[in-house]
Formats: structure tokens, C-alpha cells, sequence
């Protein structure tokens, strides 16, 4: 029996395991398929460049977000754009819904979000992307997203910083379709209920807003549909400017950039909307609970000013929020683009200090032709008039008249004097030594500008972080109150978040001015005014001016057993390029010739030519010549003096100048031990600076990543807010570690290259430098 029981089963084994097989097979098609596709239809009333580059992000966040079981796709052919009349719109939504390859759609830009919230029924789900308000009645199938909350924080930062009594609001007549919606929202904003206004609807042209504007004092305001190009609005903003208004604009910057004063944009607003708006389609379509019935778009937008109209119209904002607001049409002076090298280089040409010293030394080198001149021939002309009594002139027996001019001519020439000949030759050394001592202040000169420069890169760097970390914090700010308005947010988070706010927009003020303290700086250093600006194209290229530029520099670099055969190599050549030790050279060089004088001074006397010519020019007076006068007189000498007893100057003289030249031979060995320490310091912290660009890079890489699961885990309630605050702040200080760690690795390396005797090691002067190293020319 158990035999035939096996036989049974043996004859149902295959038909068990070809179940099994068709069961993986299916399962791999399955999984295989390719995911559901579904088309999204969009309407919009009218067309504006703003809604169309808004739409170009739906259609990129809708690919980015597209799943293995789900794909939402937006063809340019169901975009359709509907005539602005109550008949118009209807017509594109019915045509819409009649669309059958359409599954679900977005109602785009402000009129048809008004228009579509007006209707009570929808055979469709859809989604309206800007509704200044939720309406009151549930729709079936009908979502919005609810801008409203933002263009009311943007006029509450306007009314903040600008007095007005009054207000016009100006609005595109093609709105008229949601006009009462318009004035239902202006009822909502604080400070409109706490001074009067007006609501005017006027066609899109320059004259027909400027006249709706009036020619009172009070502020004009401007919905974000006014339907005017940039050209166009500019017309409006100059005339509003000659009538000393100050204005709001509701688009934006753009028309903030057109000439109107006023405007606030949250960073990233157009992305993040879209990314919203791709979300909620892809909910909507897998049929789930949207849990954001009653959220709203309110994250604080950033001030956008336009600085020439705040002067055309005499207004100054405060100090708080000029310094975190984005400021257009600023009339800046063409700024001076510097590179690396070419910072250092300016400083060494232009840097008021380093060219005084250098006129120092140019005057210095006289003190040579000063010394010289002692050995050169010397003439004297002088002319004498002399007048003595009668008497005396009788008694002179002729040989002087009462009254005598005389002129005569007096040459002395140096044959030999051991001191003069010493001083020359010490002084002409002694110059030498201060060109050196110059070059060395030069590469000092230059090394500071190149750390300037790098500090100003750093500096830069950190304020974009800090700027990048304000964006981040007011979008996590944007979730918290997301989250509160459906109830699933504790409301402590809400005030971390608002605190969090406010700390970084203290650090990136903070940021900023340190910005303006390294770009002054480097300005001092490289001889510019204080009121030039500084570009520095984003450190573009200056690696170049760097040993490290060259592969063969890193590769040696890179092996860790030559090594020290490298480091000994540099320091061989610091010390032989070093302008201090040439300094010291040519002044031991004069000290030795100045103790040679001193010691020749005990037995060389001085040798010197000397003559001269004397005549009588003029006699007057008591004049009685007997015999005949000779009016001419003339002599040559040769004269040898050597000072017999000096009372120990000439003993105390050699003393000096060798003990002197002692003390500078001991501190030149002082100076090459120096040398060879920094030298070899300054090559660790290449090796080391170099080997931490790679750690900070995937320290950052690591943090940006934890910080998007952990954003992502916040959003879903999953972590706690401290969670996303250390991982944001982790993220922080990674991105700054990164940034930091090139620019130390680079000031590492300038600090190596300035004790190799030399700054900037781009193109043929790094390959020298290399070849010599690899033992080329050694």
C-alpha cells in the first residue's frame, strides 16, 4: 500500500511542480507589467507666461513621482485654455469632462480655480492650483490648493514696512469673473480692515492702471493677473514714480524687476507648489485620502525690493528687513572679477603699504652712491672777497690789496682708503639684502590676498548655506502648520519651528556681514576702494595656480613610503628659494667685508690726490704792488695719512662689525631650522587637507540623505521634531565642513607654495617644480 500511495504521488509530482511554475511565471509578469497610465487634462483661462513655467514643473514632478503601478502623464494636448467669459470656461470644462482619455484634471491659475470651485458638480476629479479661498460647500471630486494665506502674509510684510493711508487695489478686468471672490479675500487681510480701500478693475494697458492708480498718496496694489508684460508694467511703475506712490505687487518679482516697489516671493515657491500639485493628483488618483482637506499654501515669503524705486519714491525700509530682503534694481558698479592668482597679483602691484616699502627701497639704494662718491673725484669752487684795513695792506708789502675778490678751484681724489672702499662694497651687498627682504614681503603681501580671497570664497559659501538652511527651515515651518490644520501636530512643534526660523535668519545676517568683512579685506589688501565690489566667479579656475593642479604633485603626494624623501626634497629647495635666506646671505656678505675694512684699518693708511688753483679777480683800494703781484697761485699734492692712536675706536670698530656678522650667521641656521619645520608642517597639512575633502564630501552626502528620509519620515508623523532638527543641523554643518575642507586644502597648499619661494605654480612654472622634484634636474 505505501508503494502504491508513492506511485500516486509520483504521478502528481509534475503536474505540482508545473502549478508551481506557472504560479512564479504569472507572478513575474505580473511584476513585469507595465505600471497603470493615466492622462491629466488641464484648463487654465488665458495664457501667461508664469502659469506655463508652472506647468512645465507639474509635468516634471509628475514624471519624478510616476511608480511601477501608477503613471500620471500631461500631454501639451490636453491643455486647454479657455475664452475669459463665464461661456468660455464653461465650455473648456465641459469639454474637459467629455474628454475620454482624461481621468482626472487641474484647473490652473487664478481664474479658473475660481470659476471651477463655483461649480457644484464635477464628473471628474480635479484640482485647482490657485484659490484665494476654500469655498464653503463640499464638491464631490473637487480639491484645491488654497494660495490665499500667502499673497496675505506678503501684504502683511508691505503694510508692515510701508505707511499708507489709503489703498487701491488694481485688478485686470479679465477677472471679472472672480471678482466677488477677489473682494472676499481683500475683507480677510488684517491691515485692510484698518484703513479704506479700493477695488478697480481695469483693461490691461500702462494708461488705463495708471489712471485707475488716481493722483492721491495712498499705496497701490496690484493682483497677481494684471495681464501686462514686463515693458508694460514698467510704464506703470515710472509713472507711479513720479507720482511718489509706493506699490504691491501681488505676481511677484517679476513685476518688482518691472519697476513696482514692493513684493514677496517664498523661496522655492513655484517648485514646491508644483511638487504639491503633482502629489495631490497622484492621491486623487489612487482614490486616497487626502489628510489636506483644510491645508493651506502659508509659508512666509522672502521681501523683494526694488532699491531704485524705494529712492525715486523717497522711501527707506528699516534695517531688519532690508538685510534679509531680495533687492533689485540696485545700480552697481561694474565689479572687478579676480581669480586666485590674479588677487595675489593685484596685491603685489597695487597694495598702498607693500608700494611704500618698495619706494623705501628704491630710496635706500642712494646710501650706496652716497658711499661711492667718497671715491670718486671731488671738486670744490669757491669764490672770496675779503677787505681789510690800510694799514694792513701797506704792511703786506704788496701781497694784499684793501679790497680782494678771489676765486679758486680745489680737486681731492681718493687713491686708496680702506674705509671708503669697505663702506661701498658692504653698502652694495647691504641693498642687495633689502631687494630680498622686499621680494619676501611681496610673497607675504600676496599670500595674504590669496588667503583673503579664500576667505571671502568661505565666507560666501557660508552665507549660501545659511541662506539654503533658511529656505529648508521655512519649508519644515510650511509643514508643521500643514500638519496642525489637520490635527495631527503637537503645537509646540509650530513655535520650535518658528523660533528655528528666526535663528537662522540671525545667522544668515550674520553670515552676510562677514561676507562684506572678507570682501573688504581683500579690497584693502589688493589697493581698491571701499566701494568697489569684488567678483570672484565662484572660485572658477583658481585651482590652477596650485602645485596640486598638477598630476604629478598628487602623485607624489600619494606615496606614503617616499614621503619622506619628498618632504626632504622640499625643503632643500625652500631653502634655496627663500628670499630670507638670500637676505641673510647678502648681509653676512656685508658684514664679512666690513670686518676685512676693520682689521685693515690697524696698518693701510689713506692715500689721496689733492690740488688746486687760486687767482685774484678783482683788487681795489690801497694797492701799492712792489715788486710786480703774482694774481695766479696753484699746488699738487700726495697725501698719506694713517692715525697713529684712535683711543680703541678702531679695535672697538672690529669688534662690532664681527660680532654683528656673528650673530647674523647664527640666526640664518636659525632660520633654516625654522624653514625646514614649517616646510614640513605646511606639507602635512597638504597630505592631511587633501585626504578630508573626500571625508566632507561623504559626510555630506551621508547627511543630505538622512536628512530627506528623515523629512520624509516628519511629513508622515513617523519622528519627532528633534529628529529633523539635528538631522537638518547635521546637514548644516556637513555642507559647511565640505565647502571648508577645499578651501583650507587650498590655503594649506598656498601656505607650501609661498615657502617654496613662489605663489603661483600655473603652466610652466608647476611642471619645473615637478620635474625638479621627481629628481629631473637634481
Amino acid at each position: 500500500m505505501g508503494g502504491g500511495r508513492w506511485t500516486g504521488g509520483a504521478r502528481r509530482l509534475p503536474w505540482l511542480v508545473w502549478g508551481l511554475v506557472s504560479v512564479v511565471m504569472l507572478g513575474v509578469s505580473v511584476s513585469q507589467a507595465a505600471p497603470a497610465r493615466r492622462v491629466v487634462g488641464v484648463v487654465t483661462g488665458g495664457s501667461a507666461p508664469s502659469l506655463e513655467a508652472f506647468l512645465t514643473g507639474v509635468q516634471r514632478e509628475l514624471a519624478t513621482l510616476a511608480g511601477p503601478e501608477l503613471e500620471l502623464v500631461l500631454p501639451e494636448g490636453k491643455v486647454r485654455r479657455g475664452a475669459l467669459t463665464p461661456e468660455g470656461m464653461e465650455a473648456a470644462f465641459a469639454a474637459f469632462e467629455a474628454d475620454g482619455e482624461v481621468s482626472l484634471g487641474v484647473m490652473l491659475g487664478y481664474v479658473a480655480s475660481g470659476v471651477a470651485s463655483q461649480r457644484r458638480q464635477w464628473k471628474k476629479p480635479v484640482l485647482a492650483t490657485h484659490l484665494l479661498a476654500r469655498p464653503s460647500a463640499d464638491v464631490p471630486g473637487f480639491d484645491a490648493i488654497v494660495v490665499g494665506p500667502l499673497i496675505r502674509t506678503g501684504l502683511a510684510q508691505f503694510f508692515e514696512a510701508v505707511e499708507v493711508a489709503e489703498v487701491t487695489v488694481v485688478v485686470d478686468e479679465q477677472a471679472r469673473l472672480i471678482l466677488p471672490q477677489v473682494e472676499a479675500f481683500l475683507d480677510t487681510v488684517p491691515p485692510l480692515q484698518r484703513k479704506p480701500w479700493t477695488l478697480r478693475t481695469v483693461p490691461a494697458r500702462p494708461e488705463a492702471m495708471l489712471e485707475a492708480a488716481g493722483e492721491g498718496v495712498g499705496g497701490v496694489i496690484f493682483s497677481p493677473f494684471p495681464g501686462l508684460p514686463q515693458a508694460s508694467m514698467a510704464e506703470v511703475a515710472e509713472g507711479l514714480m513720479a507720482r511718489k506712490r509706493p506699490s504691491y505687487a501681488m505676481g511677484g518679482r517679476g513685476d518688482v524687476e518691472a519697476g513696482l516697489l514692493f513684493g514677496s516671493v517664498p523661496k522655492g515657491e513655484l517648485r514646491r507648489l508644483a511638487r504639491r500639485t503633482a502629489l495631490t493628483l497622484y492621491s486623487m488618483a489612487r482614490e486616497e485620502s487626502l489628510g489636506s482637506a483644510r491645508d493651506e499654501w502659508a509659508v512666509e515669503g522672502t521681501p523683494v525690493i526694488n532699491v531704485a524705486t524705494a529712492k525715486a519714491i523717497g522711501f527707506s525700509p528699516r534695517w531688519e528687513l532690508f538685510r534679509y530682503a531680495e533687492k533689485v534694481g540696485e545700480v552697481a558698479p561694474e565689479p572687478l572679477t579676480l581669480s586666485l592668482g590674479e588677487a595675489m597679483e593685484r596685491a603685489r602691484l597695487y597694495n598702498p603699504g607693500l608700494a611704500s616699502e618698495a619706494r623705501l627701497v628704491e630710496a635706500r639704494a642712494q646710501e650706496t652712491k652716497k658711499v661711492l662718491a667718497n671715491l670718486l673725484p671731488r671738486i670744490d669752487a669757491s669764490v672770496t672777497g675779503i677787505r681789510i684795513d690800510e694799514n694792513s695792506a701797506e704792511k703786506s708789502r704788496g701781497t694784499e690789496s684793501e679790497e680782494t675778490i678771489k676765486g679758486s678751484l680745489t680737486l681731492t681724489q681718493v687713491i686708496y682708503s680702506e674705509e671708503a672702499l669697505s663702506g661701498y662694497s658692504a653698502s652694495k651687498t647691504f641693498q642687495l639684502s633689502r631687494e630680498a627682504e622686499q621680494e619676501a614681503r611681496e610673497l607675504d603681501k600676496g599670500l595674504s590676498a590669496g588667503q583673503a580671497y579664500l576667505t571671502l570664497l568661505k565666507a560666501r559659501s557660508l552665507a549660501a548655506v545659511r541662506e539654503g538652511n533658511l529656505g529648508l527651515t521655512q519649508e519644515n515651518l510650511e509643514r508643521a502648520r500643514a500638519r496642525k490644520q489637520v490635527g495631527a501636530l503637537n503645537p509646540s512643534e509650530l513655535f520650535r519651528w518658528e523660533s528655528e526660523v528666526a535663528r537662522n535668519r540671525t545667522e544668515l545676517l550674520n553670515a552676510r556681514v562677514q561676507v562684506r568683512f572678507a570682501e573688504n579685506a581683500l579690497k584693502r589688501l589688493c589697493g581698491m576702494r571701499v566701494a568697489e565690489t569684488v567678483d570672484t566667479r565662484g572660485g572658477e579656475g583658481d585651482q590652477a595656480v596650485l602645485l596640486t593642479s598638477h598630476p604629478g604633485f598628487r602623485e607624489m603626494l600619494d606615496r606614503p613610503t617616499e614621503f619622506d624623501a619628498l618632504v626632504a626634497t622640499l625643503v632643500d629647495l625652500g631653502w634655496d628659494a627663500s628670499p630670507e635666506l638670500r637676505q641673510l646671505d647678502h648681509a653676512l656678505a656685508s658684514g664679512r667685508r666690513r670686518v676685512k675694512g676693520a682689521r685693515r684699518a690697524f696698518y693701510l693708511p689713506e692715500v689721496a690726490l689733492k690740488g688746486g688753483v687760486t687767482e685774484i679777480l678783482d683788487r681795489h683800494g690801497y694797492d701799492r704792488v712792489f715788486p710786480s703781484y703774482d694774481e695766479r697761485e696753484w699746488h699738487v699734492a700726495i697725501q698719506a695719512s694713517f692715525p697713529l692712536v684712535t683711543g680703541g675706536e678702531r679695535l672697538a670698530d672690529l669688534r662690532q662689525v664681527a660680532g654683528e656678522t656673528m650673530a647674523l650667521s647664527l640666526k640664518r641656521r636659525h632660520i633654516m631650522t625654522i624653514l625646514a619645520e614649517q616646510i614640513t608642517d605646511a606639507v602635512d597639512a597638504v597630505q592631511a587637507s587633501g585626504a578630508t575633502i573626500g571625508l566632507a564630501a561623504a559626510s555630506r552626502d551621508a547627511a543630505e540623505k538622512n536628512l530627506a528620509l528623515v523629512t520624509d519620515a516628519y511629513a508622515e508623523g513617523a519622528v519627532a521634531v528633534i529628529t529633523l532638527l539635528d538631522a537638518q543641523n547635521t546637514t548644516v554643518s556637513a555642507r559647511i565642513a565640505s565647502d571648508n575642507a577645499v578651501y583650507d586644502h587650498m590655503a594649506a597648499m598656498l601656505r607650501l607654495q609661498r615657502l617654496l619661494g613662489r605663489l603661483d605654480f600655473s603652466g610652466r612654472a608647476g611642471e619645473e617644480m615637478v620635474t625638479r622634484l621627481a629628481g629631473g634636474e637634481r
